[in-house]
């Protein structure tokens, strides 16, 4: 039995991922793929190479630590033969500018406990332990023997979650997390699979099954100028949030770019979106005034 996380990376005293100061875990594997993606480097499951060229200082460390001589130099910059790449991490080792990295790594649970531990004063004004990705719930198996543990210690959980997975998988964790993060991109169905790869019937589905067991849910939605900002697709999220009472707060996260230069760091192309102005962003936080206790812009 796996009693690992596959994680990218613990992110401490963050104040952005639930209520209070968060230990922010971030799991790798995503089975969405967001055009805006904020953190492109967790969509795929297994390890990879990110190779930031700005950092590079073209030292050749890399190319002579490299067993199965996958690197070289081209135009001044550090290329790998993906077909001889065998994710082995040599390269990164020896990278002290920290250009090169292995994105991806398993987490056992004493070595998790022992960084919320560390943090555990933080959590005295309603912090806790978040787990973000990616896609935490595609690890819901690991995270159900994981959270009665981390429950006990007295720590609260919150799960972050795009909420595409099958229901009886929420059904594992449900009393064992204190606080849902839902993120909602838009309620067309055909909008949505086109700018994240999937339908969305299963993740509105999922968000009323949750309210309806009685779960805490704070919905997120990122806004992309003329993407899902319009007339029609606020009406269409206003409607179904009507429909899930009792949702404590609405996030609005207005699109940036800093994904990107991580997409291009792993070899995945990168997209640039518009940002709703200041101005849009406050039409849009009162529009949904009503809808939740609190309406935040991000």
């Amino acid at each position: 039995m796996d009693e690992n996380l596959f994680i990218t990376q613990i992110q401490r005293y963050s104040l952005h991922d639930g209520p209070g100061i968060r230990t922010t875990v971030f799991l790798k594997g995503c089975n969405l793929s967001c055009r805006w993606c904020h953190n492109p480097e967790t969509q795929k499951s297994g390890p990879q190479i990110q190779y930031l060229p700005n950092r590079c200082i073209q030292c050749g460390a890399c190319l002579q630590a490299c067993p199965q001589k996958a690197l070289y130099i081209e135009e001044g910059h550090m290329k790998r033969n993906a077909g001889k790449c065998a994710v082995c991490g040599a390269c990164a080792k020896v990278c002290y500018p920290d250009a090169t990295k292995v994105i991806g790594e398993k987490l056992a649970l004493p070595a998790l406990m022992e960084t919320l531990e560390a943090d555990r004063d933080l959590y005295e004004d309603g912090g806790g332990v978040t787990f973000s990705g990616g896609e935490p719930m595609l690890q819901a198996g690991v995270l159900s023997r994981f959270l009665p543990r981390i429950r006990e210690a007295g720590i609260p959980v919150t799960v972050d979650t795009a909420g595409c997975v099958p229901f009886d998988w929420f059904e594992l964790l449900l009393l064992e997390v204190d606080l849902f993060l839902y993120d909602i991109k838009m309620t067309d169905p055909l909008k949505h699979k086109e700018f994240t790869g999937v339908s969305n019937e299963r993740i509105l589905d999922n968000a009323a099954r949750l309210r309806r067991a009685g779960s805490r849910l704070w919905i997120r939605t990122p806004l992309m100028h003329g993407v899902n900002d319009t007339e029609e697709d606020l009406n269409g999220l206003h409607r179904f949030l009507e429909g899930l009472s009792g949702v404590e707060r609405l996030d609005l996260l207005p699109y940036h770019a800093y994904g990107n230069y991580k997409a291009e760091g792993i070899g995945l192309p990168s997209r640039t979106f518009q940002t709703p102005s200041d101005e849009q962003m406050r039409r849009i936080q009162e529009y949904f005034s009503d809808i939740a206790d609190a309406v935040s812009i991000m």
